[in-house]
């Protein structure tokens, strides 16, 4: 989001000819609005899978040094920075002159939409990503537009703005009303300041042109009234502005490989920036760290004015298809098994194998469909080749118990996407309501009477 302004307080919280609107709460569905959004992985990857794409998830970084980085699951598409905003002056980056055609790219136009913009900007520049019928479709509309356009594209787009603004309450919607109302009061106070300076001066000028038509002895005197007028004016209306000062809001900037380069996605930018080339054999994130790390630099030490996110591949994928391939080996070291042997189950213990899995499984979220596209790694296939009994029962009991830990993988990987959905829930539900029902019973039933009695008055 773009920097806040200050309220001003000169004796009137509102100007006289604007007053403020009744704060009666906005419909969610109808609200034209964007609500701000906290930088919680959670939120991000929820949002990312209601807008319908998959195989993603948001992770929390906590540092860009080797070992916060190493850790992040593969592959890492994409980090999100967010940081106090300030313009940046950063002298490696270089900002393009126009939008090239390989990368999609969109201006931010609503004020509080920064984090899903940062989204949109990266799940467009992910090759072969299922980013399901709705934003296919409009990134297929968009294809041709140019980065303001999208923008514009991306204010309107109903189906995007109801999942960003599924965190709002109803307080943070009355909020970013009201911040938007004072917004345009200074904007309607600014152009009228500044149409009565420009009548200041052009009188001031017709005055000093007169003066110039009578004499000629101060000609030079008088020619320098008008500027010297201008200039106070203008120095009123400059005063009145720095008054106004600036306070940084927090915004997020997408970073990912596009093609041969890492580019910088700010939303807030014309056009996006590339910030350094990927180096063949090297980790695109090596370039990212440089230019985080000279971001991270300019806070005072202590100040946490700054958090990063990494959008990941989601982790349950690479372990459930380890899982397939666990299951598709059991199968057909089974397969070999009887060809080598009919009774060969007599040979094996039965212990730990009411808990193996020799197909599908619902828990898992394992499909016969997904094990037989699992494939099995080539050593496998080279054990597989025995005729030996005894070392195909080898096979496969190292098989079933490697699974037991393929099993928890992929349970832990399940627990933390169920994780994310159970704090989203908490986040989107208003508690507000209830607490604003329970006051009332209170007062209805005069709950609160006593309390208001006792209260000690000045």
């Amino acid at each position: 989001m773009p920097p806040k302004k200050k309220r001003r307080t000169n004796g009137a919280d509102t100007p006289q000819n604007s007053p403020p609107p009744e704060p009666t709460t906005p419909h969610l569905d109808s609200w034209p609005g964007w609500c701000e959004i906290e930088s919680e992985p959670a939120f991000f990857t929820t949002i990312l899978k209601d807008m319908g794409v998959r195989n993603l998830r948001v992770h929390e970084v906590f540092g860009v040094d080797d070992d916060a980085l190493a850790i992040l699951p593969k592959p890492v598409h994409a980090v999100i920075f967010l940081f106090k905003y300030q313009e940046d002056g950063t002298a490696e980056q270089v900002q393009e002159k126009i939008c090239p055609s390989h990368v999609w790219f969109a201006n931010q136009i609503p004020q509080y939409a920064c984090g899903t913009v940062a989204l949109l900007n990266i799940v467009n520049n992910i090759p072969d990503l299922e980013l399901g019928q709705s934003l296919e479709s409009f990134k297929d509309y968009t294809q041709s537009f140019d980065p303001i356009a999208r923008g514009y594209a991306i204010d309107s787009f109903d189906f995007v703005r109801k999942i960003h603004n599924s965190f709002a309450r109803d307080t943070d919607m009355l909020i970013v009303d009201s911040l938007m109302h004072e917004k345009n009061d200074r904007i309607i106070k600014k152009q009228k300041t500044q149409a009565a300076t420009a009548a200041r001066v052009a009188k001031a000028a017709e005055k000093a042109a007169e003066r110039a038509a009578k004499t000629e002895m101060n000609t030079s005197a008088v020619r320098s009234n008008p500027s010297r007028k201008a200039r106070t004016s203008k120095s009123a209306v400059e005063e009145e502005e720095e008054q106004e000062s600036e306070e940084p809001g927090f915004h997020f900037v997408a970073y990912m490989p596009i093609g041969e380069d890492v580019w910088k996605l700010d939303g807030l930018d014309v056009f996006p920036t590339t910030i350094g080339k990927i180096q063949p054999g090297r980790d695109w994130l090596d370039v990212v760290q440089t230019s985080l790390s000279v971001r991270m630099a300019q806070y005072e030490e202590g100040q946490i004015q700054f958090s990063l996110m990494a959008v990941v591949q989601d982790p349950v994928i690479d372990d459930r298809c380890a899982l397939a391939q666990n299951v598709l080996s059991l199968q057909k070291t089974e397969l070999e098994l009887n060809k080598v042997s009919q009774d060969w189950r007599s040979y094996t213990a039965m212990d730990h194998e009411d808990c193996t899995l020799f197909g599908g499984s619902e828990e898992y979220g394992l499909t016969d469909g997904i094990i037989a596209q699992a494939g099995i790694p080539e050593n496998m296939a080279q054990q597989l080749q025995s005729s030996c009994l005894e070392n195909l029962l080898k096979v496969r009991q190292d098989l079933m118990t490697n699974q037991a830990g393929c099993r928890a993988q992929v349970r832990d990987s399940q627990q933390a996407n169920a994780m994310d959905a159970e704090e989203s829930m908490h986040r989107r539900h208003d508690y507000g309501s209830f607490v604003k029902a329970w006051l009332q019973a209170l007062v209805d039933n005069e709950a609160l009477k006593p309390l208001v009695d006792q209260a000690p008055t000045n």
